[in-house]
């Protein structure tokens, strides 16, 4: 395990970076959705499903982590997050009179994959840090979510225009 602030900057950027493309992500697809439907029950739709697929699938989630190598979980999530958005891009201008049934299901099946990723790579925290930069980085990644949550709706406006 390396040591020192190094790796606290490392596990720090790696969570926000990820919660900054997920979340930025979500509401570009919630726009999407508000443009191309003209109701705003596609934009909550979209943004509604996180917590709902989180709360369904919790105890799956926690038990598979727990029985499995969470190294192995993250990395097949993330490659499942990639196909999935490489999908996506791939199938985008054959669906549009289904979008949001499409996006629906990808929604899903994303939040699924950021979840096990999320879980896995958390409860490794422990590994990857020194135990006295735990407090550290709970504070640097409390923090960097709440930027996060700040800082996505207007760079997904931004993209949108």
């Amino acid at each position: 395990m390396e040591t020192g602030r190094g790796q606290l900057l490392k596990v720090s950027l790696t969570t926000l970076i990820n919660a900054l493309g997920a979340t930025i992500f979500t509401y570009v697809l919630s726009l999407k959705l508000l443009t191309v439907t003209g109701s705003a029950i596609g934009y909550g739709v979209n943004i509604f499903i996180g917590p709902v697929v989180g709360m369904i699938f919790a105890p799956l989630i926690g038990k598979i982590i727990d029985t499995y190598s969470k190294k192995k979980i993250a990395i097949l999530a993330e490659l499942g997050l990639i196909i999935s958005l490489l999908t996506f891009l791939e199938v985008y201008p054959y669906v549009q009179n289904n979008l949001l049934y499409v996006a629906i299901g990808f929604t899903c099946f994303n939040n699924l994959c950021a979840r096990f990723f999320t879980i896995s790579y958390l409860s490794s925290v422990p590994d990857l840090v020194e135990k006295s930069q735990l407090q550290r980085l709970n504070v640097v990644q409390t923090t960097g979510v709440a930027i996060t949550n700040m800082l996505a709706l207007p760079i997904a406006g931004f993209y949108m225009d």
